[in-house]
């Protein structure tokens, strides 16, 4: 049986709705190495968890072998919160995060991009890498018998773009020498 991209995906939401949340200590939650996308606007956003009370989505992260855990999506809103704490804020220091298992680094890299593009707007670099590393991921999945299909439409999709756009992105990168 063929398994699709968006399979580990479903599964981290499915288990969103079925498994508690655990409350982990800011302290515990360091910055995925290999998340790419920028974390900006920190300042603003602190101010809309500061209104709300707190962070109300949880964070997906995974354990660490040397301990804590690695943020898989909730980079912004971790950051957010340290800047709310370093500035004397009365707000919690333990965040909701649903601890997520993976089989492998390409099901974690599926969903740190997918749970990024699918969260907020995204710079032309950020779509450009999130493409590249789709690609490769895709491709390497297509290989297993994992997943099949168009790429540049899959991705396209995946990314909430048109097909043309990938091939824009592609384009641009190629004009630029990079």
């Amino acid at each position: 049986m063929r398994k699709s991209m968006l399979d580990n995906l479903k599964t981290v939401v499915s288990n969103t709705l079925t498994d508690d949340i655990k409350m982990i200590d800011i302290d515990e939650l360091h910055e995925s190495a290999d998340n790419f996308f920028v974390v900006e606007n920190i300042e603003q956003f602190a101010q809309t968890i500061l209104g709300q009370g707190g962070v109300k989505d949880n964070l997906i992260v995974r354990p660490l072998e040397t301990g804590g855990y690695e943020i898989i999506s909730g980079h912004r809103r971790r950051a957010a919160v340290q800047y709310l704490l370093d500035n004397g804020e009365n707000i919690a220091r333990v965040l909701p995060c649903l601890v997520q298992d993976y089989a492998n680094e390409d099901d974690k890299m599926l969903d740190l991009i997918l749970m990024n593009v699918s969260a907020r707007q995204i710079s032309d670099q950020e779509l450009w890498k999130a493409y590249e590393t789709l690609d490769k991921i895709l491709k390497d999945k297509k290989d297993k018998g994992e997943y099949y299909g168009r790429l540049r439409d899959d991705i396209a999709k995946t990314l909430g773009v048109s097909a043309s756009q990938v091939v824009e992105v592609i384009m641009n990168r190629s004009d630029d020498g990079e």
